[in-house]
């Protein structure tokens, strides 16, 4: 598991899209688990306690920060940010920026390995080495910069919980990190915008958690 997750990690930062795409969509596979399809309390519940799982992806995702592979995630990130700013490929005429919502469908090939990251990083930020690389790693605006997408989607939440992981486990570092000027550029304006009269649940609840984190 360990040779697979760190090839994986490899090809996401050099692979090209697709098969970037592929790599990081198998480790996240194995790192986090698929969100449950339950649809009342009791089965909630039972799953729940079904502990196998859940510690078979917590060694996956240790073993991903044992084997120094989250600045090459990072990296991943930081790939698809400038391929996304050097221009439409793949498909991507509209950019990344376009996408209003998980309501659209399956993402598109070109983002398909930033959402695979970012979901990565959301899970390995949660431990203190795994913040403390993520921390580290030269790429780390990249990832931060996703809180200046527009509200609903996706990678926003995500980049939003990730911070909050970050913080949670290595407060001194991510609080350094969170304190530049383009950082918290992008915090004040996110905020503004989750004032903005019309706003669903999803995006007030958002607001309360950026109001906190700034």
């Amino acid at each position: 598991v360990l040779g697979l997750v760190t090839t994986g990690c490899e090809l996401a930062a050099s692979a090209p899209p697709r098969v970037a795409a592929a790599a990081l969509e198998m480790v996240l596979a194995l790192a986090v688990p698929p969100p449950s399809g339950a649809t009342d309390a009791a089965t909630l519940a039972r799953e729940a306690m079904a502990l196998g799982p859940r510690i078979e992806s917590l060694r996956v995702q240790r073993a991903i920060i044992k084997a120094g592979a989250v600045p090459t995630i990072v990296a991943a990130v930081a790939r698809s940010v400038r391929e996304d700013a050097a221009g439409p490929s793949l498909g991507n005429t509209m950019g990344s920026s376009s996408r209003g919502g998980s309501h659209l469908g399956p993402p598109p090939v070109w983002e398909r390995p930033t959402i695979a990251a970012m979901k990565l990083l959301k899970a390995l930020s949660r431990e203190v080495a795994g913040a403390e690389q993520m921390l580290s790693a030269e790429g780390l605006p990249a990832v931060l910069g996703n809180l200046g997408l527009p509200l609903g989607q996706p990678l926003l939440s995500m980049a939003v919980e990730t911070a909050w992981n970050l913080l949670e486990a290595s407060p001194v570092a991510a609080a350094a990190a969170l304190s530049t000027k383009e950082t918290i550029g992008l915090l004040v304006d996110l905020h503004q915008r989750t004032l903005v009269p019309g706003t669903g649940d999803a995006d007030k609840e958002l607001r309360n958690e950026v109001l906190v984190l700034s």
